[in-house]
C-alpha cells in the first residue's frame, strides 16, 4: 500500500497544475498495483481548503484514482498481462 501525499491529490485534481500529468500517472500506479491509501491529516487537509465541499473530497480522490487505474490496468495488460488486478 502506498500513502499518497497531500500535494499529490491536489496536483491531480488540479488540471492546470504543470504537475497534473505527473500526479495523476503516479496515483493510477499506486491504485493498479500495490494499492494506495491517504491519511488522515492529508483527508483534514484537502477538505479545509477555501470553495471545497468537504463531503465531496473522498469521492472526487477515488473517482479520479479508479478512471486512471482503469486506464493503466489497460497499459499494464498489453505490457505484463500477470500484473494486472482484475
Amino acid at each position: 500500500m502506498k500513502l499518497l501525499d497531500t500535494m499529490l491529490i491536489v496536483y491531480g485534481r488540479t488540471p492546470a497544475s504543470s504537475f497534473h500529468s505527473w500526479a495523476v500517472q503516479q496515483i493510477a500506479i499506486a491504485v493498479s498495483t500495490e494499492g494506495a491509501a491517504l491519511n488522515t491529516v492529508s483527508l483534514a487537509e484537502l477538505c479545509s481548503e477555501d470553495g471545497v465541499d468537504s463531503a465531496a473530497v473522498g469521492g472526487a480522490v477515488f473517482a479520479l484514482a479508479a478512471l486512471r487505474a482503469k486506464t493503466h490496468s489497460r497499459f499494464l495488460a498489453k505490457a505484463r498481462p500477470d500484473a494486472v488486478l482484475r
